[in-house]
């Protein structure tokens, strides 16, 4: 299985809104990853944790679901997305 993109490269020039601008968004924030700093005994140790693999893209969890129902932000009214990959439990449409 080829993956072309899981959000590794190419990102648009403008910006998008809604559900693929919320999803962007988050793609942005999960791909650099991020870092915890633990304390233990006064010793601060630096950890840093990738959510997506995008250097070994075979390493990462990839699940494909069908209508797939999100609830809109402020409301009970729900968009379901006829088809959305999860990529380590992460949705990305």
């Amino acid at each position: 299985m080829r993956v072309e993109r899981i959000g590794c490269n190419a990102r648009p020039s403008h910006r998008l809104k809604g559900l693929r601008g919320t999803n962007q968004n988050s793609d942005d924030n999960l791909v650099p990853g991020t870092t915890f700093t633990k304390s233990i005994d006064g010793d601060a140790k630096s950890y840093s944790f990738r959510y997506i693999n995008c250097e070994h893209p075979a390493h990462n969890a990839l699940h494909v679901r069908v209508e797939f129902a999100v609830e809109r932000t402020a409301s009970s009214q729900t968009k379901r997305c006829h088809i959305v990959a999860f990529v380590n439990g992460i949705p990305s449409w």
